[in-house]
This record gives structure tokens, sequence and C-alpha cells, in this order.
């Protein structure tokens, strides 16, 4: 299955072998521990809504062309935008993380890179709610 995503007007393509390496560090449940002045302990617990990191990495193994790397740079570059980000058949309302929400790293150095020239990637997303 493919990952992509979209501002609704333009459409990246991802390469479908990007590892979601955060994708069970995550709980919807938060929980906070508080004590009584007797000592006894009192939970509350609730539901998050939404905050899901989306952590997309290359680890070495996949690439993205200078091209592909320069147009998420210019959606990274959009302040306050929402984006739908379709991993593997799964839709999500995700922003980036800011500051640090898109990393490349080139895979062979080169002076003058061409747009075919290869990164790996990290994208750090978080998925929010849509009106």
């Amino acid at each position: 299955m493919a990952i992509t995503i979209t501002d609704g007007t333009t459409t990246i393509d991802l390469p479908n072998d990007l590892q979601w390496v955060d994708e069970f560090a995550w709980s919807a449940v938060e929980q906070q521990k508080d004590y009584s002045l007797t000592g006894a302990v009192i939970v509350q617990q609730g539901v998050k809504q939404k905050g899901r990191p989306i952590t997309l990495q290359s680890n070495g193994g996949a690439w993205i062309k200078r091209s592909t790397l320069k147009a998420l740079q210019a959606f990274y570059d959009t302040p306050d935008q929402v984006f739908e980000l379709d991993l593997w058949g799964e839709i999500y309302a995700v922003q980036f993380e800011r500051p640090d929400g898109l990393g490349a790293d080139e895979v062979l150095r080169q002076a003058d890179p061409d747009p075919d020239h290869y990164y790996t990637i990290t994208l750090k997303l978080f998925e929010v709610a849509t009106p």
C-alpha cells in the first residue's frame, strides 16, 4: 500500500517502506496520580482526543528524490496547515512537529545535486482534530 500526504491541492507520494517508528509508543489514555491528605492515592484517567505522534523514517532503506524533498519542504514551511496523510490505507489529519518535523540526509554527498539526487528522511507529524 502507498503512503501519500496532501494539502488538498498537491499530493506527494512517499516511499511505502518508510517505518512508523512510534506507532505503538502512544496511549490514548492519560493518567494522573495524586495523594490525598490521608495518603490515599487518587487516580484520574481520560481519553485523549488527538495528538498521536506519527514519525516516519527511512532508517537507511527508503530513499526519496531531491524534487520530492523540496515539495515536502514547501509543505513544512506552510504554517497552521492540516494535511491528509494516507498511511497504508488509513487516513490521518496531521500537522508537522515544530521545529524538527522534517529531517533529511544525503545518501551520497554530491557537490551539485540534481532533482533525482537521493535522500533519507524523517517526518515528524502528529494527528489533529478536523473541524
